[in-house]
């Protein structure tokens, strides 16, 4: 299998969309993770932590939007190699 292959696997439509949606799934859902995580201050720092804490909603829209970002990148792709095809 050749990279020009394993090109029209993940950029096949199949791939995309799912990598769109399971994206847009995760920025959708990032802001009701407050609700499990708990109430916690955010400005208290302790020493035995010294660097800053990243919450789980900021991890899922960065996630979310990685993702979506990489699906349209193969959308790219797959735009350029429908010719080769």
């Amino acid at each position: 299998m050749g990279i020009l292959d394993l090109l029209f696997v993940l950029s096949s439509k199949p791939v995309v969309v799912t990598m769109a949606c399971v994206g847009a799934a995760l920025v959708s859902l990032a802001p009701l993770s407050k609700r499990f995580q708990g109430k916690r201050d955010d400005n208290t720092e302790t020493a035995a932590s010294p660097r800053p804490r990243i919450r789980i909603e900021d991890m899922l829209t960065r996630a979310g939007y990685g993702i979506m970002g990489i699906s349209v990148v193969l959308f790219i792709i797959a735009g350029f190699i429908s010719d080769l095809a």
